[in-house]
């Protein structure tokens, strides 16, 4: 049997949310780690129907906000897209999650 599963278009920001993916955020300083963007503030300044593949406007005002970073408060940088990832009740976690 298989299931009819809800499509979504995952290239714009509202079929990211309701796909229950993320973005994170990287500096261009590729020491300085990521940070997970709150997609319904992206909608808000974007709108829904932003589309997220080969995005420059996203990327473009990203302000790095690690204060040891010698990039700390300059704009610029790179996005990327993560899967919704669950784990069953009782399922072994891994032991060094991401």
């Amino acid at each position: 049997m298989t299931r009819n599963r809800p499509t979504a278009d995952l290239s714009t920001l509202a079929g990211l949310k309701a796909t229950r993916h993320s973005i994170r955020a990287h500096c261009l300083n590729p020491h300085c780690g990521s940070r997970l963007l709150d997609l319904d503030a992206l909608i808000c300044q974007f709108g829904p129907d932003h589309v997220v593949i080969n995005d420059k406007r996203i990327s473009s005002a990203l302000v790095c906000q690690n204060a040891r970073c010698p990039r700390y408060g300059k704009r610029g940088g790179t996005i990327t897209i993560h899967p919704h990832t669950w784990t069953p009740p009782g399922a072994v976690k891994p032991l060094n999650p991401p």
